[in-house]
């Protein structure tokens, strides 16, 4: 498959809230026990424990003017995210969409793990159509305390083919499952041969979705570079 498996479950934790109406942590708790049933992951995971509130307007970037107006804005663009009413989320992502600005794409980036998956999405989306201007962000974004954020990132970085994450990127192999799955997909988009040598080393995982994702990872390398060589 073209996707990693955990972004695949997104997808279908979607349509089941779209077709039948599913709670958003139902239909990824049912996603998620189909593919342990058909072996393709290693468990079931539990209840998603109740995510902390993030202060937006903390999240460290020295490029981010710390003016009164700047930080009334971002305040504003924060509570509209965690609002009670999902049309007023899905505006305030809207509405950062607009300007790649350093304040917009770290609030959007902090919406990547927000309880929702639309504005999720939305937000996935906005910061793949910033392109390179996100990319520096991102990075940082790799640092993160939150997985949610850090393996969604890692897919954008993938996404957009930036080959400055590299080393940030294979750092991120020494992670949970989640997130070595993506940062070994996303290397295999970004197909730069300094990945290799770290990818070889689960080329023989007992887990058969990471040593599938290297082989497919290792193979776009490759690929990637007979035509630069060509």
């Amino acid at each position: 498959h073209s996707l990693p498996l955990i972004l695949l479950q997104d997808f279908l934790a979607r349509r089941l809230c779209d077709e039948l109406s599913l709670s958003d942590d139902a239909s990824h708790w049912a996603v998620a026990s189909w593919a342990y049933a058909l072996g393709l992951a290693p468990g079931v995971p539990g209840p998603e424990p109740e995510r902390e509130r993030v202060e937006q307007e903390t999240r460290g970037s020295s490029a981010v003017p710390a003016d009164s107006d700047s930080i009334a804005r971002r305040r504003g663009f924060a509570d509209d995210l965690e609002s009670l009413n999902l049309e007023t989320r899905l505006l305030a992502v809207q509405d950062l969409s607009h300007t790649p600005d350093p304040e917009n794409v770290l609030l959007l980036i902090g919406a990547l793990e927000n309880g929702n998956w639309q504005v999720r999405e939305d937000a996935f989306d906005a910061l793949s159509d910033f392109g390179e201007q996100a990319i520096p962000f991102l990075c940082e974004a790799l640092a993160d305390t939150n997985d949610e954020i850090v393996w969604r990132a890692s897919l954008l970085l993938g996404a957009l083919k930036a080959r400055n994450a590299i080393q940030p990127l294979i750092l991120l192999l020494s992670r949970e499952e989640r997130i070595r799955e993506c940062a070994i997909w996303s290397l295999g988009e970004i197909g730069d041969d300094r990945a290799t040598s770290a990818l070889l080393k689960f080329l023989h995982s007992d887990d058969p979705v990471i040593q599938r994702e290297t082989e497919t990872a290792l193979g776009k390398i490759g690929n990637a570079k007979k035509w630069n060589n060509a």
